[in-house]
């Protein structure tokens, strides 16, 4: 049986419903591209209205290319056919007082764009920090979250509004932890993998059934998000995969604020499972401030699949 979709609350006095009441987050990868996939079979049933109906894509600027390419062959057509606007935002510069940016708006939407005038890599790299591994990931919150919590309001006019969000059924914490991190009243938390019992194999059978293809989790490349899953790295020796990294960090060993537990041998092993190894690459990482040792570290990682 269909879910009967939340009860939206009023909007506050003097604001109306804007031209949007229902946001579906889509970061390209496996979760929220079967979620998509599933509502327009059949939006009614799942209480979308398309035309009152955004999906938001938060461009970081280093997505993997074939994450990119998967999407875009197979998920544009669809909102396409279905005339399923896409709104595709990014960070407009690292300070919050640059704003953000419509890199594109269409209901016919023919391409993904890749980034818009600041990456997070280039946050990265000007900070001096790596990706993290533990605890509140301000790099996701900075690149992905923020954006979408300032277009928001402007399209929704200021009213009361659904947020579609592909966490599922294997990680029930992410969204319990969404309701004690959300601050806004006006926001009511939709997690229909979760509702639906899907897990992760439960979304990788459904696109594959779909599309033939074994469809992957979205990160950044530079991330080491799939290693701290548990998981190993399913773009294999993707050439954008194999650029030394740079890393600066701030304070304690650079190396382990990169790796923590998960040393090269581990992720070693794990490449070769999934099927290889590339080139050894230099992890580049320097401290700053006062130091009692060389100023520089230098190590050589097979990095073939990082």
């Amino acid at each position: 049986m269909p879910r009967t979709p939340a009860r939206l609350p009023e909007p506050l006095p003097g604001l109306g419903r804007g031209d949007v009441d229902v946001v579906i987050n889509w970061g390209l990868g496996r979760d929220s591209s079967s979620i998509i996939a599933r509502l327009l079979d059949d939006p009614a049933a799942h209480g979308i209205d398309l035309e009152r109906t955004a999906v938001i894509h938060m461009a970081t600027g280093d997505e993997w290319p074939d994450t990119i390419a998967d999407a875009e062959r197979f998920m544009l057509p669809l909102f396409r056919r279905h005339g399923l606007r896409l709104v595709q935002l990014a960070r407009a510069g690292q300070a919050k007082a640059a704003g953000i940016e419509v890199l594109d708006d269409s209901r016919c939407p023919a391409e993904l764009v890749t980034r818009g005038s600041w990456t997070l890599w280039e946050e990265m790299e000007s900070n001096g920090t790596v990706p993290q591994q533990a605890g509140t990931r301000l790099c996701s919150l900075h690149a992905k979250a923020e954006v979408g919590d300032r277009w928001i309001p402007a399209t929704t006019g200021g009213g009361p509004f659904r947020q579609i969000i592909g966490f599922n059924a294997d990680e029930p914490g992410r969204a319990k932890a969404d309701a004690v991190m959300s601050k806004n009243p006006l926001r009511t938390a939709v997690f229909p993998l979760i509702e639906w019992g899907w897990g992760l194999e439960d979304c990788q059978n459904y696109l594959f059934d779909r599309f033939g293809i074994w469809w992957k989790k979205s990160y950044c490349t530079f991330c080491f998000m799939w290693n701290r899953a548990g998981l190993t790295c399913g773009h294999g020796p993707h050439p954008v995969g194999q650029v030394p990294h740079c890393c600066r960090a701030s304070t304690g060993s650079p190396v382990a604020s990169v790796h923590g537990e998960h040393r090269a041998s581990s992720q070693h092993h794990r490449r070769v499972r999934a099927g290889g190894r590339g080139p050894p690459a230099v992890l580049r990482c320097g401290r700053h401030g006062p130091v009692t040792g060389p100023r520089g570290h230098r190590r050589s990682l097979d990095q073939g699949h990082a």
